[in-house]
């Protein structure tokens, strides 16, 4: 049985659907989307524990946390909610024995995010263990009486001053005996000496794997976390030579190997190599190191098998690993999704697995894979049956300079030969990717846009994940050189293969696509008729002053010290090609921002105002960072950014929208 929401917008599209009517998706509806989120498998069984989104009106709240629904399915199938109401939920985990499911939330009357337990047969949450401040993780002993969490310890901070090499606040380890009467709390750390990220028992309890950092700051969480082994009593046995950037870590079921998804070398922009290491001595050993590929995901089959989520190019599968196969082995494709696994889970001696996969049908949702068979276990959105989908299609394409290019296009078939207008989302990193699945989203509200009549195309340039370390590094040390060259060629390519009308072409993009958005308007304002640039970089010489990650910046990405070239920084800025701007640029930017400071939106929003006759808008949202939280400020977003284009490339207007939004 198949877990079915049904919510007003099914109620309604059903009803216009049987005047036949289809209904095109809206901005509204984006934040309706449910999708799952945390999910575990049990140890036990095949039941998997899971979190799906609860939307709210983004019309009528003005700021709140999103909220979740905690429920569980049995290995019949049957569903279960677990919680009389959704509220901000975090980590959820199986306890070893699979009688209770463990998570973290603030519930009503709780001062800081607490650790529950309920069982899924008696579903009443109990406050287990709390802290003075918010638990930010947590791990549970095999044995079930003792667990860890993490979290930051008591501070008081400088009301009056802040000073920027004062020692950053560590999260640290604590561990605690399980009690089932009163709530627990820990004020003696276990671990005191680095900044932890995450910690895990191995299952025969004697050792912790933990994934942690020297401090807490970003650049160092990000661009430097390691790998360590330490005893179950904190001390610490070995550190992993991990290289880079390091995703996530698993023990073996005999508690003898680590295997770890990491970097090849310190220089890689992300990780996405799949690696084996011993216990107690010698260096890790990189897997299936032919595989042109990212792994995002893995969990282990047995003592000699692994099984991992795999990202190539737009596609994605899960497959499996012999460890005593030869390092150039390639692994064997396990289950064929058809759509885009995010995340697996698995559970010792059972050969189920638990799956979150999107398409282009769908956002997030559970399946099972069992006995070579996959089912799907959730229909979240069954409304969406009923609103008009564009075609979405992976397109392959040649750069100037011969290089394979893919991306993905989405739009409405059309008799009509009049050229139509066409956006370009480009991604942001650049060390991400865009793949044949749920592309629509606030941020990049594709689906919307193809009902508008665009022509939407989502390239993957040079520098993108998914396709190996060298088509990954291939754009190190070249801001807005042969990465933009395939933008340009991407437009071409979509001009001379859809219709594309050259003169209405827009560009929007987040962060590094932002970045992109911005240069594409200011130094190539002829080949773009209109551009959204969302928490973007304006000044690459400003920003390695500002950003929380300066270490990356200069050692994954410029690949030399910004100090020794700040005229090429500038020159590879959009600000320094203001006065060639004559395209209209749409700036959206959250005010609480780190990574790409919202100063960047207001240099470039200065310039072009008092430099160029090309109209310019500047729109920050309080609160929100690098990537917003609210559905409030997404919908607005969305929103704004779909008006801009549909003004300027639509409608071909040549003045400002009106500041306010239509209703």
């Amino acid at each position: 049985m198949r877990l079915a929401v049904v919510a007003l917008p099914c109620l309604l599209t059903l009803f216009l659907s049987s005047l036949g009517l289809a209904t095109p998706l809206s901005n509204y509806d984006l934040t309706q989307l449910r999708q799952v989120h945390a999910m575990q498998q049990s140890p036990r069984n095949e039941a998997v524990a899971f979190t799906i989104n609860r939307p709210g009106d983004p019309l009528q709240a003005q700021n709140f946390a999103p909220l979740r629904e905690l429920l569980w399915v049995d290995h019949h199938g049957e569903f279960h909610h677990l919680l009389e109401r959704a509220m901000p939920i975090g980590q959820i985990a199986w306890s070893p024995d699979g009688d209770y499911i463990w998570f973290l939330a603030q519930q009503e009357g709780d001062s800081t995010v607490s650790l529950y337990r309920l069982s899924p047969q008696h579903p009443s949450a109990v406050k287990m263990v709390s802290h003075t401040t918010d638990i930010e993780g947590f791990n549970l002993h095999p044995d079930g009486t003792t667990l860890v969490f993490w979290a930051t310890p008591p501070t008081q901070q400088n009301a009056i001053a802040r000073i920027a090499d004062a020692p950053a606040v560590n999260t640290l380890l604590y561990r605690v005996s399980i009690q089932d009467a009163l709530p627990v709390q820990s004020s003696h750390p276990l671990i005191a000496n680095q900044h932890i990220i995450r910690a895990q028992f191995s299952p025969d309890g004697q050792w912790l794997l933990i994934t942690g950092s020297k401090d807490s700051s970003t650049d160092q969480r990000t661009t430097y976390p390691r790998l360590a082994i330490h005893k179950a009593n904190g001390k610490l046995h070995r550190t992993l030579n991990t290289r880079g950037k390091v995703h996530t870590a698993q023990w073996s079921p005999d508690s003898k190997q680590v295997a770890f998804i990491g970097s090849a070398t310190a220089f890689q922009p992300t990780w996405g190599e799949l690696f084996i290491t011993d216990r107690d001595k010698g260096e890790p050993r990189q897997l299936a190191t032919q595989l042109q590929a990212q792994f995002r995901d893995i969990g282990w089959f047995g003592d000699s098998s692994l099984v991992g989520v795999v990202h190539q190019g737009t596609a994605a599968s899960v497959v499996k690993l012999e460890l005593d196969a030869p390092p150039d082995a390639m692994p064997h494709r396990l289950v064929d999704a058809q759509g885009i696994v995010s995340r697996l889970s698995t559970s010792p001696g059972a050969n189920t697995l638990a799956l979150k996969i999107h398409s282009p049908k769908h956002p997030s949702e559970l399946f099972r894979w069992q006995r070579g068979k996959l089912q799907r276990l959730t229909v979240l959105n069954p409304w969406l049956d009923e609103r008009r989908l564009a075609p979405q299609q992976v397109v392959d394409f040649d750069a100037r300079d011969g290089t394979s290019l893919h991306g993905v296009v989405v739009a409405l078939p059309t008799k009509d030969k009049t050229p139509r207008p066409a956006l370009i989302y480009v991604h942001g990193g650049p060390e991400v990717h865009e793949s044949n699945g749920w592309v629509t989203r606030y941020s990049q509200p594709v689906q919307v846009a193809a009902n508008l009549g665009f022509v939407v195309m989502l390239p993957n340039y040079r520098g993108s994940s998914g396709r190996g370390y060298r088509f990954l590094t291939s754009g190190q040390g070249d801001y807005m050189g042969k990465e933009f060259d395939d933008i340009l060629d991407a437009r071409q390519w979509l001009i001379e293969q859809y219709n594309v009308d050259p003169t209405r072409v827009g560009i929007a993009g987040s962060s590094y696509g932002g970045y992109m958005a911005s240069w594409a308007v200011t130094k190539h304002s002829t080949d773009f008729a209109a551009g959204v640039s969302a928490m973007g970089i304006a000044n690459q010489v400003s920003k390695f002053g500002t950003t929380d990650i300066p270490s990356e910046m200069h050692h994954m990405h410029l690949l030399s010290e910004p100090w020794k070239q700040w005229t090429w920084l500038f020159s590879r800025s959009p600000l320094s090609h203001v006065n060639t701007a004559n395209s209209p640029l749409l700036l959206l930017h959250g005010e609480q921002d780190e990574r790409v400071p919202v100063s960047q939106s207001q240099e470039l929003y200065r310039a072009l105002l008092n430099g160029s006759d090309s109209p310019v808008r500047l729109v920050t949202y309080p609160g929100e960072g690098h990537g917003f939280a609210s559905d409030p400020a997404r919908y607005d977003f969305s929103r704004r950014q779909l008006r801009w284009f549909y003004h300027f490339l639509i409608e071909q207007h040549q003045q400002l929208p009106p500041i306010e939004l239509p209703d």
